[in-house]
């Protein structure tokens, strides 16, 4: 018969609470996602006040309404839409600024017959109503700063990553390219 030392209690709580703090602790990231809304009008009613221009103004005044500022509601670009067999129109839009694709944005709309909006589905990232600050560093700048902020035992500087062939084992030993701080690129240190 083995003996198995006894479990702590305290590291037993240790562990449960990290485990239940992850989700929340991801959700505080300023690089999280956004969480998804959804907003759904009654019956015989529509989620915009009343006949819109387009489609796109139709959910810009939705969310408006909702809350979101008018410089968010203008960030959405249309880029996919359909009629279904019910005869609904589906519409997807994306976020964008300056020509930039928000990551992790979207809008879902769907539209009834009438060309009502019934359905929403959003995941917006809040823009400011100030245009944002240009950079004052370049791209070389930008990455030796962030370099040297995750990485400060890595004394290489940003002019000496390259992409060089690395072998990756489960790859089916394919070479892959990748970017790797080197001084020799016969000798990458990843």
């Amino acid at each position: 018969m083995q003996h198995r030392p006894p479990v702590r209690a305290s590291a037993l709580v240790a562990a449960l609470a990290l485990i239940l703090s992850a989700p929340a602790w991801s959700q505080s990231s300023p690089f999280a996602e956004p969480q998804a809304r959804v907003v759904r009008a009654g019956p015989g009613q529509s989620l915009a006040r009343g006949a819109s221009a387009s489609r796109q103004a139709a959910v810009e005044e939705s969310l408006r309404n909702r809350g979101a500022s008018d410089a968010t509601a203008r960030s959405l670009v249309e880029v996919d839409g359909g009629v279904a067999k019910s005869g609904r129109t589906h519409v997807r839009l994306r976020q964008q600024l300056a020509g930039q694709v928000v990551y992790g944005t979207s809008v879902k709309a769907t539209f009834n017959e009438r060309g009502e909006l019934v359905h929403l589905i959003e995941k917006l990232a809040p823009v400011p109503a100030a245009a944002p600050t240009p950079a004052s560093i370049n791209e070389r700048q930008a990455l030796d700063a962030a370099m040297t902020l995750i990485h400060p035992d890595v004394r290489a500087a940003a002019s000496k990553i390259a992409a060089v062939p690395v072998p990756l084992p489960g790859l089916l030993d394919r070479q892959r390219y990748i970017h790797a701080l080197t001084e020799d690129p016969e000798r990458p240190s990843l």
